[in-house]
């Protein structure tokens, strides 16, 4: 999770991508992972924390 969101904060890649090669099944499943693991979706988590 930790990769997730590195790329998902420093890099332009979609979340099919970063799914992709964080091991994920696809955006579905790393987005319903995240909130369970970080608290909220990869959109929300990003937003908050690039203002």
């Amino acid at each position: 999770m930790e990769r997730a969101r590195d790329l998902r904060l420093n890099s332009d890649k979609t979340l099919v991508e970063i799914a992709k090669a964080c091991g994920f099944s696809g955006q579905s499943h790393l987005t319903r992972a995240f909130g369970q693991i970080v608290g909220t979706s990869p959109g929300l988590w990003r937003r908050a924390r690039r203002t």
